[in-house]
């Protein structure tokens, strides 16, 4: 599939999308888009008469990365809310805007652009987003023109300038499943697990200083740990953790019905970050924090009768005087 976006100069944009993992990037180039004039040069673009802007045209297999996963790292990777800017570059082409091709990827666009707004005003950014989202189809005469062979990777080239105007706001886009509709989520379901943007979302700097090469898949389990929950109640829970203190979206635990059955989940994450269990019937167990085991650095942890049994490999490891079934929770913080 193709998608179209822009986010400021294009040679870090183009960039941040290549070293996504998992061999779904089919490729990258850097060209302008959502102009007035056919066949444009850099130096008509840099006048902004031609109302085009620096974009980057990906092809992907969206079998092995998901049009959300490239979504999220466009919001994040950049401020949304410059107008007619990135950083220190001013002008039309250094705007916000995402290109789709059909009306699914409008419709993911225009939802994940409500939540993202909704995700900076809750961290007390309260600036409108400028992002213009518009059809490929709104210009016929095409929308992404090639640009110079010398912008191409740029800043992969020997002796290019490590420059990139991004303003990353550290601001997490939360999962397709907090935004999207039903059906979005059938369609669109992310590749890319949490862990990955724990380890690698987008911060100031971080995409030019940064390997060339696509990023390793589950080089961010390196010295990591595993949340291992068993869920032993006849209720659904939501598995969150702490990002930039606020709890986000990290995975789902269906109702067991038989507690004899329970449901598992295992979930790649690090060492001393917070989690928590959030139940349909408004029962919250934690935070915690994950624990590490010097083998395999997996923590698994038992939901039963909403009192938390953590262990690392064996329930030796918490004695019997940490868990109260009368407050129904671990008097520890650290499992």
């Amino acid at each position: 599939q193709r998608f179209v976006f822009a986010n400021g100069c294009f040679w870090g944009s183009e960039k941040g999308i290549w070293h996504l993992p998992g061999g779904g990037i089919y490729s990258t180039a850097v060209g302008y888009a959502a102009g007035f004039t056919p066949n444009p040069t850099y130096e008509e673009v840099v006048t902004g008469e031609t109302g085009h802007a620096e974009a980057v045209q990906v092809v992907f297999d969206p079998e092995k990365i998901s049009l959300v996963d490239i979504l999220r790292w466009f919001w994040e990777a950049h401020d949304p809310t410059q107008g007619m800017s990135q950083g220190q570059d001013f002008g039309t082409q250094y705007r916000s805007g995402l290109y789709y091709f059909d009306d699914a990827q409008r419709q993911l666009c225009e939802a994940s652009m409500e939540a993202y707004q909704d995700a900076l005003s809750k961290a007390g950014i309260d600036r409108k987003i400028t992002t213009e989202i518009r059809a490929a189809s709104d210009f016929p005469e095409g929308l992404f023109y090639y640009a110079e062979d010398y912008h191409q990777q740029y800043l992969a080239k020997p002796g290019s300038r490590p420059y990139c105007s991004a303003q990353p706001q550290q601001v997490v886009l939360p999962s397709l499943e907090r935004w999207g509709s039903e059906s979005l989520q059938q369609q669109f379901a992310a590749k890319l697990p949490e862990a990955f943007w724990q380890a690698y979302s987008p911060r100031p700097h971080s995409v030019v200083q940064s390997p060339h090469s696509p990023i390793e898949w589950r080089s961010w389990l390196d010295g990591s740990a595993v949340l291992h929950v068993v869920n032993r109640r006849s209720v659904g829970a939501t598995l969150e953790y702490m990002s930039q203190d606020q709890f986000l979206h990290m995975g789902e635990l269906q109702a067991a019905i038989d507690p004899d059955r329970p449901q598992e989940l295992f979930q790649q994450t690090y060492a001393g970050h917070e989690f928590r269990v959030a139940y349909g019937d408004g029962v919250v167990l934690g935070p915690f924090k994950v624990g590490h085991s010097a083998s395999a650095g997996v923590t698994t942890v038992t939901v039963e009768q909403r009192v938390f049994l953590g262990r690392l490999y064996d329930t030796t490891t918490i004695d019997s005087g940490k868990i109260s079934s009368e407050s129904q929770s671990i008097q520890k913080s650290e499992l």
